[in-house]
């Protein structure tokens, strides 16, 4: 995305994982595919920081809380972002072996495909950017 400097803005992924060591693995592979990582470890932190800035694509674990089972807060995540800010473009990552139904434009890979979603985005990059629905 072009700033009005002239410069092209990095885009933004929003990673939301309560594992820090994940979130922190992410960084450079994402960085080298020219994404910036935004860290989130719980849903709400995520939504704040959807609400205050520009995020292009959101990364996020279906079991957010520990010992938390079936993805609820997850899922929950997804479909609250959809409503509010439907251009991002959502990736789920999991641990989890169960595959629920997800909401429409959810891309799923297991935490074994983290590579394959590594790729996705940075083929995200190649494409221009979605257009925002909603003012800033």
């Amino acid at each position: 995305m072009r700033m009005s400097s002239g410069t092209v803005r990095r885009r933004r992924v929003l990673v939301v994982d309560p594992d820090a060591v994940y979130r922190a693995g992410l960084e450079e592979p994402l960085e080298t595919v020219l994404w910036t990582v935004l860290p989130c470890a719980e849903a709400d932190d995520a939504l704040r920081v959807i609400a205050g800035i520009d995020v292009d694509a959101l990364w996020t674990e279906l079991d957010l809380r520990e010992g938390e089972k079936h993805g609820a807060e997850g899922i929950d995540l997804l479909e609250r972002v959809a409503r509010a800010a439907p251009w991002i473009h959502r990736l789920v990552v999991t641990a989890s072996i169960e595959r629920p139904p997800l909401p429409a434009g959810v891309r799923w890979f297991s935490k074994r495909e983290t590579s394959s979603a590594v790729r996705y985005l940075a083929t995200l990059v190649m494409s221009p950017p979605a257009q925002r629905l909603a003012a800033r």
